[in-house]
């Protein structure tokens, strides 16, 4: 769930990530950076966050008193806390153990998309640019041929 109404966010710099704070968070993201995102929070909003500090951590508390491991592997700045993102895709054999899930078809699609090899100039074996992919590499001997064709828009 991303929070749409968040005012005053433009450029600010989260101090965990170094990078640009998030105009559009979801609810872990702000949990997660607490105190990055406090000053832009209305007074209502900083009570629904405080709201949701009581019962995550309160619900971990409770889990770990029953023997519940309560891991996580975010990384939380100043303020920040876990509120998870929920559930994995979980399958259960028949002896009731968890098995490995199997990848969806965009976990595959993606996999493979970082699995192909770069297209690399015929001539100095780097990898082609953007630019080049689009545009093709002409054929610097006779300029009206292409060592790379251009792709077709």
């Amino acid at each position: 769930m991303r929070v749409e109404n968040i005012q005053g966010i433009s450029g600010e710099i989260n101090p965990r990530t170094g990078k640009l704070l998030e105009p559009k968070p979801t609810v872990a993201d702000i949990a997660q950076d607490y105190g990055a995102y406090e000053p832009f929070l209305t007074g209502a909003q900083k009570a629904v966050m405080k709201n949701l500090r009581v019962k995550a951590e309160g619900l971990a508390a409770d889990l770990e008193q029953f023997g519940f491991t309560v891991g996580y592997k975010a990384e939380l700045g100043d303020g920040g806390f876990f509120i998870s993102r929920g559930p994995t895709q979980r399958i259960v054999d028949k002896a009731g153990e968890v098995v490995e899930a199997p990848p969806t078809e965009k976990r595959i699609i993606t996999k493979e998309s970082f699995e192909k090899e770069r297209t690399r100039h015929p001539v100095t074996d780097e990898p082609l640019t953007q630019v080049e992919m689009i545009q093709g590499v002409p054929d610097p001997k006779n300029p009206k041929k292409f060592l790379v064709a251009p792709q077709k828009v």
